[in-house]
């Protein structure tokens, strides 16, 4: 008769004996072999974003002005990285992809300004690696007042013109040495975020309404920070690709 799984099937306490000791064998070898990658894959870190309009996520302050005496508000707008799996997130960053902003109709968008990927800066180098169960709060923009002397023909003496603008920390392509500025109205930002040991990086899209008002002037109808769902911000962008 020829061989059949039944009968490869331990029949004495000593078959099975050598059965479970084989398969413990290979288990060890297996082990041996890839039990590092297996851990690490599932123990990679899992990152999280959070934003609000409110402390953490949002902290008025005040700086003596330029061309005064007085003092001026501006409004810091940061990013909570959260780290929700079991190991240290290395080198983490975080790319501005592009920025839309809502039409006066409240339902399409438009690009305000598209560019090069370009990483937000972390205050310190440490802070790009994100711990476990301890979030960093990078800082994305801040809402912050213009002030520009004007003065006429002839006049010694000038007036300020003041506006408030939300500044995003990085570059603007199109004005050197300068930050890209916003002014009032309502904007969606996918912004990217990566790390060395991620296993995908995750996309999130900022939604962002502000109404102008200066930073210590803000109330919970003056400016609205969230999270737009990757369904609606697509339906949002859709006609724009």
């Amino acid at each position: 008769m020829g061989t059949t799984t039944l009968s490869l099937w331990p029949i004495t306490s000593g078959d099975y004996a050598q059965w479970v000791s084989a398969i413990g064998t290979i288990l060890v070898v297996i082990l041996a072999t890839f039990g590092e990658g297996i851990r690490k894959f599932f123990s990679r870190p899992i990152l999280n974003i959070h934003v609000g309009s409110k402390l953490p996520f949002f902290e008025t302050t005040a700086e003596k002005n330029s061309l005064s005496t007085a003092k001026s508000h501006f409004g810091k707008i940061k990013i909570k990285v959260e780290n929700n799996g079991y190991n240290t997130a290395d080198g983490c960053s975080i790319l501005v992809e592009k920025i839309a902003q809502q039409k006066p109709d409240n339902r399409t968008y438009y690009i305000k300004k598209e560019f090069q990927p370009t990483a937000l800066p972390w205050a310190k180098e440490k802070d790009q690696n994100i711990v476990p169960k301890i979030p960093s709060y990078l800082e994305f923009a801040q809402i912050r007042r213009e002030e520009k002397l004007i003065t006429s023909s002839g006049d010694s003496n000038g007036k300020d013109q003041i506006k408030y603008v939300i500044s995003i920390r990085i570059d603007d392509p199109a004005n050197e040495g300068q930050q890209i500025n916003l002014e009032a109205g309502t904007y969606l930002i996918p912004i990217v975020v990566y790390a060395t040991n991620l296993r995908s990086p995750v996309k999130k899209f900022l939604y962002i309404f502000w109404d102008g008002k200066a930073p210590d002037k803000i109330s919970p109808e003056s400016l609205t920070i969230t999270i737009m769902s990757n369904k609606e911000a697509d339906d949002c962008l859709k006609s724009i690709e």
